[in-house]
């Protein structure tokens, strides 16, 4: 069942399905943002999301700053 699916992962991976998804996709849009020149908005639809504002609000909330700050801070 789905709930016997997300408990078993959760007990193996510390984090529900989604969460998991999230931190595979955050990850890659840092990936991005710092090693490419791509605009925000192809670096969400690349991650996933459906549109800039909710990846933007996503990353912020995960990683503490938008993904634009992050850019600028890791360029330095």
């Amino acid at each position: 069942s789905k709930q016997t699916l997300i408990t078993k992962f959760k007990r193996d991976h510390l984090m529900t399905p989604v969460e998991y998804i999230t931190r595979l996709r955050v990850n890659k849009a840092k990936d991005l943002l710092v090693n490419s020149n791509l605009s925000i908005a192809v670096i969400s639809e690349k991650c996933g999301y459906e549109t800039p504002y909710y990846f933007s609000n996503t990353f912020k909330k995960h990683i503490g700053v938008s993904p634009l700050q992050y850019r600028r801070q890791s360029i330095l």
